[in-house]
């Protein structure tokens, strides 16, 4: 059942990634951390059920161990994330300008995106001098002398570092058994976003309509509406839409594009399209047309231990006795223990507020009142992702099976 039609739309319109305000410089980083993205988000979706996750944020973590990397460990990691053949310092700076850029200047937007990173280190066990030079002048990180043999505490420290990032979002991201006596190194990514619709949905309009799980099964949920001028497009088997949130006076900066299958059962066949070039020519397609929308209220929380997902993408090398990431203490004795990423979504009239955050453990290798041209109704599982509209940034990603 074809769930919603298309009309003739506006003329094209630059939302993402437009070219000037120097973008360029960042634009391979970009496109790179998108396509990791997108190869993540494939490896994660192979299990059922809601999602939510920002791959952008684990790249912002591991890129700060790929500062110490070298070898081969160094080469998949480069593969595997899509750095490029980029020295640590050319890396690193491209983040740190990158990061500058989402963040944008201070109270210049009506949206809230705060970044933080943090690196904790045993006591007694400096990093190499040019790490942490390196770390601090991209990252901002301020490392952080703590004692592993105590793992507990140190878990307690991190977590309290994580919830304050987070507005309280995210309170235990390590558990008591995440750290180790082994432990020499705990590298830490939180990103928190808090974002107003451009057009909010009113609250009076909210009705319990059915959300289709199935063809066979229906779910009653808050389903907002609203009508008026949205970019959207028609792909094979799907349609997307993007809503912009509250921005700039030049325009929105961020916006949540969604992805709805014409079947109420074929999301499963739209992931299988997923690639950047698929990604990006919906971008690219989206044009101005009159839209219907009808959109679930929901919250989503995953948490992901992203260790098995990465080696089955390639990226065995960090997690071996193999791997070298003698850049960091200068010595071949460490290795990624854990890469452990948690994120929360919640969707409503208002608007969204999204957070993720990630800690990289290192140890020792012993271990409508215009006729609409579109009807967008979301009232079957669908993909989406907040994007970053000056840089093309994906910042988030997800799909919605139960709302």
């Amino acid at each position: 059942m074809r769930r919603f039609c298309c009309c003739v739309l506006a003329a094209a319109l630059p939302l993402f990634g437009a070219q000037g305000g120097g973008t360029e410089e960042v634009t391979p980083l970009v496109k790179g951390i998108n396509a990791f993205t997108l190869d993540f988000y494939k490896e994660v979706a192979k299990k059922p059920g809601n999602l939510v996750i920002s791959p952008f944020n684990i790249s912002t973590a591991l890129s700060m161990v790929y500062l110490g990397a070298r070898g081969e460990t160094a080469t998949q990691m480069e593969e595997v994330l899509h750095y490029g053949t980029a020295t640590p310092e050319e890396l690193g700076s491209r983040f740190r300008i990158l990061l500058q850029m989402l963040q944008g200047p201070s109270g210049a937007d009506n949206y809230r995106l705060s970044l933080a990173n943090s690196v904790w280190f045993q006591e007694g066990e400096s990093p190499l001098f040019l790490y942490k030079s390196l770390l601090k002048s991209n990252y901002g990180v301020a490392l952080q002398e703590v004692n592993f043999a105590q793992p507990t505490i140190v878990a307690k420290k991190v977590n309290t570092w994580v919830s304050e990032q987070t507005q309280g979002s995210i309170d235990e991201l390590l558990q008591d058994d995440s750290l180790n006596p082994q432990t020499k190194l705990v590298l830490v990514s939180a990103i928190y976003l808090k974002a107003p619709w451009m057009r909010p949905f009113a609250q009076i309009d909210t009705k319990e309509q059915k959300f289709h799980l199935s063809p066979t099964e229906t779910l009653q949920v808050p389903m907002m509406h609203q009508a008026g001028r949205f970019p959207c497009m028609r792909g094979d088997g799907f349609a997307a839409i993007a809503l912009p949130y509250q921005g700039q006076e030049k325009g929105p900066r961020l916006t949540m594009l969604l992805v709805l299958p014409d079947q109420i059962d074929h999301l499963g066949d739209v992931e299988k399209q997923i690639t950047p070039q698929w990604f990006e020519h919906i971008v690219s397609s989206l044009s101005l047309g009159q839209v219907a929308v009808t959109l679930p209220k929901f919250r989503l929380a995953n948490r992901v231990y992203a260790r098995s997902l990465l080696e089955a993408m390639g990226l065995k090398a960090p997690f071996s006795p193999a791997a070298d990431l003698s850049g960091i203490s200068g010595q071949a004795n460490l290795m990624v223990d854990a890469v452990i990423h948690e994120a929360y979504i919640e969707v409503d009239e208002e608007g969204t507020q999204a957070v993720a955050a990630t800690a990289v453990s290192v140890g020792l290798k012993a271990l409508a009142p215009l006729a609409p041209e579109m009807y967008f109704v979301a009232d079957h599982p669908f993909l989406y992702a907040i994007m970053d509209t000056t840089t093309g940034q994906i910042l988030f990603i997800g799909r919605v099976i139960t709302p």
